[in-house]
């Protein structure tokens, strides 16, 4: 009877971050694997099925962030749960910063979508709906929907940038657990916000107190509009980055007028300060970001030197 020889696996470490010539040479010069200038060792795997850098098992000792259950109270934990970010897949429509014109155009989507429930066929017009996959669901199924006037909420859309939300299950495609960390307006809650697994960007975090959302200028001076302009900006000050952008130029960014190209519906923020009766509501974050990222920069930079 044949049986097959025990394997042995020889492993040789030539070092880390060498570049593509220095490889090749090594190469060259060892010639062989029998060369006597390799200096082999056997190894094997341990029951993490490591091969190499192998772990010592003091990281299954750690509290772990969270428990695999979530809202364990009981569980030797960090948090009670966690979260991924709201994602509504039609923004535009559900999203904005003036909620009586998101008011506006979700009353006239529904209309619309229940006019659609006796059609056969589905209509493409991107300015009157935006379906999705749960939302031709509910069509196949003849289900009709109503505008919730109680169904708006604040949003945490990107860093810096709070908007309304129409949160309408419905017509929020992915709304995660959200109603459970925060059931009515009036619960207050905080929220660690992160970069998701497989993020381009470097890591980041923000805190918050609401549900969060799943995403060429002179740098020493701002043009807010005709009659303001923010001079002598300390260039520091966009050193200061949130998830791969600074948060003054996050700032900028987010509190454009926009029009989606779609739905062709306009998000101005200036109805965020007009519906709140704030005038210089972005006129004063632009000038406390600006604040804040001078003052984070020089409390990082005091801090020591880590060497590991």
């Amino acid at each position: 009877m044949f049986r097959p020889a025990l394997l042995v696996f020889h492993y040789h470490d030539i070092g880390d971050y060498l570049t593509r010539e220095q490889k090749l040479k090594m190469v060259k010069d060892y010639r062989f694997i029998s060369s006597q200038k390799l200096e082999w060792q056997i190894i094997t795997p341990n029951e993490k099925a490591d091969w190499i850098n192998q772990r010592d098992g003091v990281f299954d000792n750690l509290i772990p962030l969270a428990h695999e259950k979530k809202f364990a109270l009981n569980a030797q934990s960090v948090f009670s749960t966690y979260a991924i970010g709201v994602a509504t897949n039609r923004d535009a429509w559900v999203s904005g910063f003036s909620k009586d014109k998101v008011t506006s155009n979700m009353r006239s989507m529904i209309d619309f979508y229940n006019q659609q429930i006796d059609e056969n066929k589905l209509s493409t017009d991107t300015t009157k709906i935006s379906w999705t996959v749960n939302l031709k669901k509910d069509h196949e199924s003849k289900v009709r929907h109503s505008l919730k006037e109680n169904a708006f909420v604040e949003t945490f859309y990107r860093p810096f940038n709070r908007i309304n939300l129409y949160y309408h299950r419905p017509f929020i495609e992915r709304p995660g657990i959200w109603r459970q960390l925060f059931p009515t307006s009036s619960n207050t809650n905080l929220v660690i916000a992160v970069s998701g697994i497989g993020q381009q960007k470097p890591f980041a975090s923000l805190i918050t107190d609401s549900i969060s959302d799943l995403q060429v200028v002179d740098k020493a001076n701002i043009i807010y509009n005709d009659h303001i302009t923010i001079e002598n900006i300390p260039l520091k000050a966009y050193d200061y980055v949130v998830n791969g952008k600074s948060a003054i130029e996050w700032i900028m960014e987010r509190y454009a007028v926009t029009i989606d190209k779609a739905s062709q519906i306009k998000n101005d923020p200036n109805d965020w300060s007009r519906e709140h009766k704030q005038p210089r509501y972005i006129l004063d974050l632009l000038l406390s970001v600006i604040m804040l990222s001078c003052q984070t920069v020089d409390i990082v930079n005091t801090l020591p030197i880590l060497r590991f």
